[in-house]
């Protein structure tokens, strides 16, 4: 019987949506994962009797869900998922978040399981992407996907155990800045505990005839990021701003192992869109938590900028 902790995922990138292809990589980092071969097959509540023969067998499709340590190389697959391929101008890439047009994203062959155990999803595509922070800890990232089909395929062999960096909160600067002022202009040292970024996509499966969905479509994009932070005289200013008025607020989240060679930042912008509860705990001192819905604001002109700096020429 196959070891549960042998479990690996293979990533093979499709250009067709029905498509899959041999898996190129082995994602770095992955903690958790699962595959769901979702379906509505069912018995119908025939009248005149207490349980029908009659079957209905509806389409198959898949869901995944994958946790995995952040990495300055392989967090490339999860943005190529989320806002399509992008290439290297000067050593690094910038993913911008779409306002009016959506770029096509990367579609994966996902390849999970372990020998004896082998499945694989055709048409595998990033609906949901979550970066998490905690102080003195790694920086973890999640995904949600929906894909075409689930098949029972072997796991492509002999792929390399690729070098990859981790991204650690000690590598860590925080920013908060009003918006119309630059990201990056006002540090916040030791007062981000906790943070997390959640982009839900609203990409879904368009289920027509056929025993798989045809094709799949995109929805309204919601982000939100959520900052747990130390009750300081910094936290305090902006939740007695949001007393009288809205708050509003350029966040840059900035990770710099090795200047100009691994380099993650994260520019967001955000409106306080939630209630804001007094107050939160942490070790006896006082938090609190504060939700930033996304926000198009000055002077970068859009919601989300993320910019890396890896080394990787071509996503293997």
């Amino acid at each position: 019987m196959p070891a549960t902790h042998l479990r690996r995922i293979q990533l093979g990138q499709q250009t067709t949506f029905s498509t899959p292809v041999a898996a190129t990589s082995i994602l770095r980092g992955v903690t958790d994962g699962s595959i769901t071969l979702n379906h509505n097959d069912a018995v119908v509540e025939e009248l005149g009797r207490s349980v029908s023969d009659l079957v209905v067998v509806s389409q198959r499709h898949a869901e995944g869900e994958v946790e995995l340590q952040c990495t300055y190389e392989d967090i490339l697959y999860g943005l190529f998922g989320l806002f399509g391929p992008v290439s290297q101008i000067g050593g690094s890439r910038t993913f911008n978040a779409p306002l009016t047009s959506y770029a096509a994203p990367q579609i994966y062959t996902v390849e999970y399981g372990a020998t004896g155990a082998e499945y694989r999803v055709v048409g595998g595509i990033v609906s949901e992407w979550t970066l998490s922070y905690e102080a003195n800890a790694g920086v973890m990232e999640s995904w949600s996907l929906i894909g075409r089909s689930v098949q029972a395929n072997a796991l492509t062999g002999s792929l390399p155990t690729r070098n990859v960096t981790p991204v650690l909160s000690r590598h860590a600067s925080w920013f908060v800045d009003p918006i119309g002022t630059a990201h990056g202009t006002t540090a916040v040292p030791g007062t981000v505990i906790e943070a997390e970024l959640t982009i839900n996509t609203n990409r879904h499966l368009k289920m027509f005839e056929g025993a798989q969905p045809l094709d799949w479509g995109e929805g309204r994009w919601e982000a939100q990021l959520t900052l747990t932070a130390e009750f300081n005289a910094t936290a305090k200013a902006w939740v007695d701003a949001l007393l009288t008025n809205r708050v509003a607020r350029n966040i840059r989240a900035e990770f710099i192992e090795t200047a100009s060679t691994r380099e993650l930042r994260i520019d967001f912008v955000g409106l306080i869109a939630e209630p804001v509860e007094l107050f939160g705990d942490r070790d006896g001192n006082m938090t609190v938590e504060l939700t930033f819905n996304a926000l198009v604001a000055g002077p970068l002109n859009n919601w989300l900028q993320i910019r890396t700096i890896n080394g990787v020429a071509t996503l293997p």
